[in-house]
């Protein structure tokens, strides 16, 4: 796999070989200006792919059945749309999310529009047709002439310091993540289909430019008060890549291209170096392909730019961001969720692979081939860095698919296998234990320690997840559909990121206390507290493994808790065996509760445990020492977790007094005969 670039020559303009050494031994972005002028004076538009000018790559790229099939897909779609008119943007909409939280319908909307356009321009460059221009300059006109390309969801906070929610955009332009994206969409519009827009309107594509350095490239090319600047989660290489898109095309050959890409570049390194050296990333999964995804997709251009000369894919940092991946990989299509994970994780299979085979991870290389196949023609959500014309070309030109057809035909890709039984990540005090090195293969246990002032947090110290082959019996749900709440004072009255939608224990009610963040303030007398776990400890060998860990920190008012253990342990021979136990110590009565959420029906559940009945068999849950076992549906309503776990989850409850001690526990098996 390689990614598309014409010909070097080798030499500059003036006949001198260019140079193949950047100097940055201590593999850092933040170069100065003048360096990264001398670099990009050697740069060309190819790190975007050909225009659609280039008929002869297209045709070669059309020659090879996925991009064939594609390009039916496309068209299938171009078509539907045609009879419909463009999505609107009315005030009404724009207002709703200050009128009453909802952010869906906007979203709805202006996604629509950005996602018709791509599709548009895509045909147009496949087939080298004009047919389709008038339409696809109605759609860029209509987004050229938005209030705002900043979501309503983000007035508020793209820019600092931050607002009150906003029912109508501010004065000033506010830089977000989809008002880079729609900058890089409009841009690779005006690169892919320059020879249909000029001849359109010789004034269409400078128009087009003068909307980008408005909106976008000019106010980040003279503020760093913006909200991402410091780099200290997704939105910093989300927006970076994208402007580097941007301005890679509209500012090319001037001295603000440079001067972008030396600003850009920093936001970048900043994002980097707040990675921890294990690779975790405390936002989840579904973060990390718009954190770690779009990270490669900017160190990518970056090497495009420079010709080779700059290159840090390779680095120890980013093949940690990729290992963590692969690793929480539990097959059949799931991730270990945590945070604000959607509960369907989505990934660009041509990311996956380049970083599979930059950094000589085999698993990952797998994996992308994997979610390939799975994917097909459907776009990524734009809500997950899917959005926009960038991710469907760097899918139809990053990727070797001569060699994906070839392998398809053959039934060989590959499934993702892992380099140890058991991973631990000790800067999110996560665990993964596996019965086998092959993903989706028996079972994978799951614990999450760390603390509650992460990133997109949820109430989830010591959540434990259980998969089976493909089935989930212990679950962490994930996160519902975004509205106001999610970042305001009530994003702890949301069931699905407090102590209902997770499993760790309860106290007379009492769940564990969230820290500041994301909208919510903690309460003062709380303020200094922790919140984490303590005495964390995790131990492996061939035949086993635990981790354990005190979650009484997380409970500050529990004012009587004095211990809240929670150990999480495998026996994988001579079969394999999951054990989950909750050693509790009060100093007076208290009643403790925990609330285990499953995507597979219990059966005969009575006061020793349950039975799941999976398509290799039942699993058996034992317990021992609740009191009371009972378990009721939960019907789900919100559709973004409805498209990950069907339409209800199981929550199985289990009550017992605590005076002064109380030991709980789960033990799972497969039994090695009928029962």
């Amino acid at each position: 796999m390689a990614i598309w670039t014409k010909p070097a020559k080798g030499k500059d303009d003036a006949g001198h070989q260019q140079s193949a050494h950047v100097p940055c031994e201590d593999r850092s972005l933040l170069l100065p200006q003048d360096t990264w002028q001398s670099i990009l004076r050697h740069s060309s538009s190819a790190c975007f792919g050909p225009s659609m000018s280039e008929t002869q790559a297209w045709r070669d790229l059309l020659q090879q059945p996925w991009p064939q099939a594609h390009r039916q897909a496309v068209a299938q779609r171009v078509l539907e749309a045609a009879a419909s008119p463009w999505p609107q943007l009315p005030a009404r909409l724009m207002r709703r999310f200050a009128r009453d939280g909802n952010r869906d319908q906007f979203q709805q909307a202006y996604f629509a529009r950005r996602e018709r356009i791509t599709d548009i321009a895509l045909l147009m460059a496949m087939d080298h047709n004009v047919d389709q221009v008038d339409d696809l300059v109605d759609g860029i006109w209509s987004v050229c002439e938005e209030a705002s390309w900043c979501l309503p969801a983000h007035w508020h906070l793209a820019s600092l310091p931050r607002r009150a929610v906003c029912d109508l955009p501010p004065e000033s332009e506010q830089v977000d993540l989809f008002a880079a994206e729609t900058a890089a969409l409009l841009a690779l519009c005006c690169h892919l289909c320059q020879e249909a827009l000029d001849a359109w309107s010789s004034n269409l594509v400078p128009h087009i430019h003068q909307h980008i350095q408005r909106r976008c490239l000019g106010p980040v090319l003279t503020s760093d008060a913006w909200f991402w600047w410091d780099g200290h989660h997704n939105w910093s290489p989300w927006i970076a890549a994208n402007l580097l898109t941007a301005g890679g095309i509209t500012l090319y050959g001037t001295a603000d291209d440079a001067l972008l890409v030396h600003r850009l570049a920093g936001v970048l390194q900043r994002y980097l170096d707040h990675i921890p050296e294990d690779g975790y990333c405390d936002e989840g999964p579904s973060y990390w392909n718009a954190g770690t995804g779009m990270t490669v997709v900017a160190l990518a251009l970056l090497q495009q730019r420079s010709g080779g000369a700059l290159d840090l894919l390779a680095s120890d940092s980013i093949k940690a961001m990729g290992q963590y991946f692969a690793d929480t990989y539990l097959g059949h299509g799931h991730w270990v969720i945590n945070a604000d994970s959607k509960p369907l994780v989505q990934a660009h299979p041509e990311v996956l692979m380049l970083l599979g085979q930059c950094c000589d991870i085999p698993q990952l290389l797998a994996l992308g081939q994997e979610l390939h196949y799975q994917q097909n023609h459907t776009p990524i959500t734009p809500l997950m860095g899917g959005g926009g014309l960038g991710p469907r070309l760097r899918r139809l030109w990053w990727m070797d698919h001569q060699t994906l057809a070839h392998q398809s035909s053959t039934h060989t890709p590959s499934t993702p296998t892992y380099p140890s039984l058991d991973t631990w990540f000790a800067s999110g005090e996560m665990a993964l234990m596996r019965e086998s090195p092959t993903a989706g293969d028996g079972c994978t246990a799951v614990i999450k320690f760390g603390h509650n002032r992460e990133n997109h947090n949820h109430l989830d110290v010591g959540q434990v997840i259980v998969h089976w082959n493909e089935a989930p019996l212990i679950i962490d749900p994930g996160v519902d559909t975004y509205r106001s709440d999610h970042f305001s004072p009530n994003r702890y009255t949301i069931t699905w990121i407090n102590s209902d939608g997770h499993n760790p224990p309860r106290f007379d009610a009492n769940g564990q206390m969230p820290g500041t963040g994301f909208g919510y303030t903690c309460h003062k007398d709380y303020a200094q507290h922790t919140l984490a776990a303590c005495e964390v400890h995790f131990h492996s060998n061939k035949s086993s493994c635990t981790a354990q860990g005190d979650l009484r920190p997380c409970y500050p008012q529990v004012a009587n808790l004095q211990q809240c253990q929670r150990t999480l342990s495998m026996q994988r021979s001579p079969s394999c065996t999951v054990c989950i136990e909750d050693d509790i110590h009060c100093d007076s009565a208290t009643t403790y509760q925990s609330r285990w959420l499953s995507a597979c029906k219990p059966h005969a559940v009575h006061k020793d445990g349950w039975r799941w009945d999976t398509a290799q068999g039942p699993i058996i849950a034992a317990v021992s020492g609740a009191k009371d076992i009972s378990c009721h549906p939960i019907p789900l309503d919100d559709p973004q977790l409805k498209s990950g776990w069907g339409p209800q989850l199981w929550q199985i409850t289990l009550t017992t007094p605590c005076n002064p001690r109380a030991r709980v526990t789960i033990h799972f098996s497969k039994p090695t005969h009928k029962s």
